[in-house]
Order: structure tokens, then C-alpha cells, then sequence
């Protein structure tokens, strides 16, 4: 698997557009880990992990949230450095998901992370507590983004 990944092997692993990506940079949503774009004639790099993020990113505004909550309070803490914890083997070989939950409460997006449908469903069934709410398999995600770029190294 490569090491580095300029935004056109981002556009090919994650799907994302190019200025949508270049947009996100630009606002601070993501970082680079790598290499930061310093003008004409660099390029931003990233790392796996960094498109493992730019990906939940992706997903977490496909679903509804909005990108300035999802980058203030979702990002700030949950940017690549906390990922690289684990290898991308323990990312590649999840089996049990793990599901990022999202919903709205008196107006207020808030987000939990549960390791099962039947956890996210006991909150949902509680209803009065949530307007809205959407869940994110994570485990899935992630492993769908390492195997496509997996298969671009090839």
C-alpha cells in the first residue's frame, strides 16, 4: 500500500471532488499530514489516515450534519492523530462495526459512538431524546477506504 496520497489518489480512494476537497483545505476541515500545499508547483499529501477522516467527513455531510458543526466539534477531536493509534490493520480487519451516532436535541447535534445496532437502537426507541438521527458504520467506511486504496497501489 503507498505511504503517500496527492488529492487526485484522495478523488480516486474516497470519491470526493477535487474542489470539494481543495474547498475543505482551504476552510481548515482538513490537514494534510504529510505535506501542506505551499503554493504552485507542491502538493498536499496525505496519509491513509488522513483520507479515513476525509472520508467520515464526507459521509457525516451526505447525511445531514452540518459541515461547520461536523468541523468544530466533531473533527477538532477527531483528527487522524487519533487513529493512528491503532495500525491500519486493525482498521482493515475490523469485524464487529462500530457505529458514529449523530442526532439532534433542543436544536443541539450531538454525537456518541456505540459498538452496536441494538445500543443505537435503544436510543432511538427512546424518542423524546432525538429530532433526528443518523448513524454512521464506521468500521465499514474505513475498511472500504483502505481497500480502495489498496487496489490503487496495484
Amino acid at each position: 500500500m503507498k505511504t503517500e496520497y496527492s488529492v487526485f489518489d484522495a478523488v480516486k480512494v474516497t470519491g470526493i471532488h477535487r474542489e470539494r476537497i481543495r474547498d475543505w483545505m482551504n476552510r481548515g476541515y482538513i490537514k494534510p499530514s504529510i505535506q501542506v500545499s505551499k503554493g504552485k508547483g507542491t502538493r498536499a499529501l496525505f496519509d491513509i489516515y488522513d483520507l479515513m477522516v476525509m472520508a467520515l467527513f464526507a459521509k457525516m455531510i451526505d447525511c445531514g450534519i452540518p459541515r461547520e458543526w461536523a468541523g468544530r466539534h466533531f473533527l477538532a477531536a477527531y483528527r487522524a492523530d487519533t487513529l493512528r493509534v491503532h495500525p491500519i490493520k486493525y482498521y482493515k480487519d475490523m469485524i464487529a462495526p462500530r457505529y458514529l451516532l449523530f442526532f439532534r436535541a433542543n436544536g443541539e447535534v450531538m454525537a456518541t459512538e456505540y459498538e452496536t445496532v441494538k445500543k443505537c437502537g435503544e436510543l432511538i426507541r427512546r424518542g423524546s431524546l432525538a429530532d433526528d438521527v443518523v448513524g454512521i458504520n464506521e468500521a465499514m467506511l474505513f475498511t472500504l477506504i483502505i481497500r480502495k486504496a489498496e487496489a490503487l497501489a496495484e
